[in-house]
């Protein structure tokens, strides 16, 4: 399995760091949504496609003024994201994060929600991350700053892209490479990375 990022034409055409030239980089982008994100905690109520707390995806648009940026956290097939509220461990995100679409405007009227535009998809997290549970399966508190669901996703909600930007550079991506062209570039998981260099070898 493969980290697979799509960067569209919006993402190419906006200067986000306000330089004149469209060279963008993704922590050009990063840096764009920080301070630009926020929202009430009575949006929570109606941020997951399935449910009141939990659903196949959670998506969210900023309540701040001037801005319109959103995104959609996404599981795999069958799976579902989950916020705890107050069951222990209280205000925790968990469950099979595997991909997040970024962009401006939210669009829930489908039964898959998507942003009404992309700017960046993000394909095959679930293979770089862990589901916000230990290994015995217990939930692990967003306390301990452990859960990768919810330190990328509660990060997403605050323009925070930390926790995000780690696994993706863990992951191989240049943060700093200039993006100059639409379309997907895609970058192998560990093990497969591994097997990949035995067969070489």
């Amino acid at each position: 399995m493969s980290l697979n990022l799509t960067f569209t034409d919006t993402f190419v055409n906006t200067d986000f760091n306000n330089d004149g030239i469209n060279n963008n980089t993704l922590n050009d982008y990063f840096g764009s949504l920080s301070g630009t994100m926020s929202f009430s905690p009575f949006a929570l109520f109606g941020s997951f496609n399935g449910g009141t707390f939990s659903g196949s995806q959670f998506g969210l648009e900023t309540n701040k003024s001037g801005s319109d940026n959103a995104f959609v956290a996404s599981t795999a097939d069958g799976g579902s994201i989950t916020y705890s509220f107050f069951s222990k461990p209280s205000h925790t995100l968990y469950g099979e994060l595997d991909s997040l679409d970024l962009g401006v405007g939210l669009d829930k009227s489908g039964p898959e929600w998507s942003t009404d535009s992309s700017m960046l998809g993000i394909n095959g997290l679930s293979e770089f991350i862990n589901d916000g549970r230990d290994d015995a399966g217990n939930i692990i508190d967003r306390t301990t700053g452990n859960n990768d669901v919810h330190n990328i996703v509660w990060g997403l909600m605050h323009g925070d892209t930390s926790a995000l930007a780690t696994v993706m550079s863990d992951a191989g991506v240049d943060l700093n490479g200039a993006i100059t062209t639409a379309g997907t570039v895609s970058y192998a998981a560990a093990a497969e990375a591994a097997d990949m260099m035995e067969l070489a070898a």
